[in-house]
């Protein structure tokens, strides 16, 4: 308890500090949501072309266009389908029957007349041109089977939350053999596959995420299985999409495959991907740099507040008056009121009573 005097000065520094200090974590909020923009700025500009406008314009005509290279991964694509297909057949100990080829699905291709004109040797494409879409699976008793020491790991949308998982999903809260992992069904799918949440709030955290490693995960979740040639750049292009505008907006959100598959993104030649991807990482470990920076600051600044508090209600924040009436008869002051006061509820207590007698 300070002397009334000093309460008074007080009050008037930490109004002023407090003050300071929230017009400080304003500007630091504001500076982190336009760090937010610029990144989905950034994102737009690297898949639109403009990032790279002066380099490929100094570069000239590219040895590979985007629709050479997309013609490039759609090759990879079929042929891949083709191993899986024979993979089976071997499996089963059977030998691939006739015209067993014809029965690949050619994805679609974008709708060129609905789409502006991409920029010099870029091309437009499909989700699914580029990608397999693979859904996850929850088993029955899952948890029964799992295995510590297992060589699967099986992501839950919560793992995305888990730290260490921030870019690419490294620790599983679940594992399993990969004998069990058969035996349950599940459908692993390799290392870079971009996972997302696909029902309920999850998706509009907008999370995504890239495996490690080989890997399942849970019916709450849909990956992206990327052509090799084409995963780097679909994941640039991913990360400015936003998930919640993809579900269909029922109770429970969902994002199913024609949601994803038909969507179109530009395909610019290998080189300049290269050249894209380059800048885009040194621009986004800057912003990262500075996001660390303020959430560290902002950090500081709740420790601050709790200091001035301490400070405050220590007799630090201010200097001591000696002149100041004591403390001792403030409180007597104090006490003398609430008898009085006390004294007086009495006394109407006591009118009360005889009025309704």
């Amino acid at each position: 308890m300070a002397p009334l005097a000093e309460q008074a000065r007080i009050t008037e520094r930490l109004d002023e500090l407090l003050s300071d200090l929230d017009a400080g974590i304003s500007e630091l909020k504001a500076a982190q949501r336009k760090l937010a923009q610029y990144r989905q700025s950034l994102l737009k500009a690297a898949v639109d072309g403009t990032l790279t406008a002066d380099w490929r314009a100094a570069q000239g005509k590219p040895k590979e266009t985007g629709a050479e290279l997309l013609q490039r991964i759609l090759k990879e694509r079929r042929a891949r389908w083709e191993q899986k297909q024979l993979a089976k057949f071997a499996e089963q100990g059977k030998s691939p029957p006739k015209g067993w080829q014809a029965k690949y699905l050619e994805p679609a291709a974008p709708d060129f007349s609905k789409l502006p004109s991409p920029p010099d040797g870029w091309t437009w494409a499909t989700v699914e041109q580029l990608a397999e879409l693979a859904s996850g699976h929850t088993p029955k008793d899952a948890g029964l089977f799992a295995d510590r020491n297992g060589d699967v790991p099986w992501f839950k949308v919560g793992d995305m939350n888990t730290a260490g998982n921030e870019e690419k999903l490294l620790v599983s809260s679940v594992k399993f053999t990969k004998e069990h992992a058969k035996e349950l069904g599940l459908k692993v799918v390799p290392a870079d596959t971009i996972v997302f949440p696909k029902r309920g709030g999850a998706i509009a955290t907008n999370k995504k995420r890239r495996l490690s490693a080989s890997a399942a995960y849970d019916l709450n979740m849909m990956g992206l299985v990327s052509a090799p040639s084409a995963a780097d750049w679909l994941w640039a292009w991913f990360q400015g999409v936003d998930l919640a505008k993809l579900s269909d907006g029922s109770n429970i959100p969902q994002i199913n495959n024609p949601d994803i598959a038909p969507l179109t993104l530009p395909i610019p030649p290998a080189s300049e991907q290269k050249e894209i991807l380059e800048q885009l990482a040194q621009a986004l470990d800057n912003a990262s740099t500075q996001e660390e920076a303020i959430a560290k600051m902002l950090q500081q600044s709740a420790a601050q507040r709790k200091n001035l508090l301490k400070a405050a209600f220590s007799g630090q924040l201010v200097p001591q008056d000696p002149n100041d009436e004591p403390t001792s008869v403030l409180l007597a002051r104090i006490r003398a009121e609430r008898e009085s006061g006390a004294t007086t509820t009495a006394k109407k207590r006591g009118r009360k009573a005889k009025e309704k007698m």
